[in-house]
């Protein structure tokens, strides 16, 4: 990845955060962009900006903290996707992150998918073999 950076003109110091690091000032304070893993799971991923957590990069907003705090407390499933809604939409609008990939994540397999292997520690990448049997 760093190649193709460095082909766009953009100079290029890699510095791996081991998972132990739990320094938000580190990330805080950092002097440019990080590249980081994001979840499939998006709305999760947004709860992880919400200023009461040591936000990645600093960010605070709270119109962006009014949104993620009815999500994480409201149960009926409509009310909760229309906010979903509004987080995903504020996150592309004001660019809060911009994720290069996401993270395949699968929740449960009805016996009718073929050919799906277990999670496991590896995210299954082979979506093009399953099959979906009658």
């Amino acid at each position: 990845m760093r190649d193709y950076w460095q082909r766009v003109g953009i100079a290029v110091d890699s510095l791996i955060v081991p998972p132990q690091n739990t320094d938000p000032a580190m990330t805080r304070n950092f002097p440019a962009f990080l590249i980081l893993r994001f979840p499939a799971d998006v709305i999760g991923g947004a709860s992880a900006l919400h200023s009461r957590t040591p936000a990645r990069g600093g960010y605070v907003n709270p119109d962006f903290d009014a949104l993620i705090e009815p999500f994480e407390t409201t149960i009926p499933r409509a009310a909760r996707m229309q906010v979903a809604g509004q987080i995903v939409q504020h996150m592309t609008d004001q660019l809060t992150i911009m994720p290069l990939f996401y993270d395949p994540g699968i929740g449960f397999v009805k016996h009718r998918l073929r050919n799906v292997p277990a999670m496991g520690d590896q995210p299954p990448w082979n979506a093009q073999e399953w099959d979906v049997t009658t």
